[in-house]
């Protein structure tokens, strides 16, 4: 029997408060700038790797491996991500389609951002990575008076899955779009108590109507 053991460090998730301060902190006319806030958005609101979307460095770039113009499909309200390689797709046996949808004025529409480098990227060949690479993370929360030792890439997929379990999506679709082969991700999911609380009131209701 274990008597003795340390749990392993867990990283903070990015709330979306977070992210509207980091997004504060980027100048929108710097190229590069620009191109790393959408793949944080991109994250949050995908659930997906940061390995997915983009190379983790300038020299690791592969086309087949991380998305790419072309598998940016547009529609009038929104983008359509096909994912052909991740963790769970070693082989390209199947394809990942992950919907980001416009909204409206938000600073962290993720459409309009991915718009303006769709601008910048036009004269591109389509097998390019719509994100060069994954710069440092701490230096991005350092900036927004956060411990950079406390978070990673990894805390945008964890808050985005977080946010989304809190705001009543079912987690059978959390899983499906955040390319989850396991329920790993059930480890750091936290609930919010006011949810707690709205689950309890409507199995009060659900007994009353018994």
């Amino acid at each position: 029997m274990r008597l003795e053991g340390k749990p392993p460090a867990q990283k903070l998730l990015i709330t979306l408060v977070i992210l509207v301060k980091i997004r504060q902190k980027f100048r929108p006319d710097l190229t590069v700038q620009h191109s790393f806030l959408v793949s944080l958005c991109g994250v949050f609101f995908t659930f997906l790797r940061k390995s997915t979307l983009l190379p983790s460095n300038v020299e690791n770039q592969s086309p087949n491996k991380q998305l790419c113009i072309r598998d940016v499909t547009w529609y009038s309200d929104k983008v359509l991500l096909t994912i052909r390689h991740s963790k769970t797709i070693q082989f390209g046996f199947w394809i990942l389609q992950v919907p980001l949808c416009n909204m409206a004025c938000s600073l962290l529409c993720p459409v309009s951002a991915l718009q303006s480098l769709r601008q910048v990227q036009s004269m591109i060949p389509v097998t390019c990575h719509v994100f060069s690479f994954w710069p440092k993370v701490g230096l991005t929360v350092s900036a927004c008076g956060l411990s950079p030792q406390d978070y990673s890439g990894h805390s945008f997929r964890t808050g985005g899955c977080t946010f989304a379990l809190n705001i009543g999506m079912p987690q059978v679709l959390i899983k499906l779009l955040g390319d989850w082969k396991s329920n790993a991700f059930e480890r750091y999911i936290t609930i919010e108590k006011d949810l707690h609380c709205k689950f309890a009131r409507a199995l009060g209701v659900a007994a009353l109507l018994k």
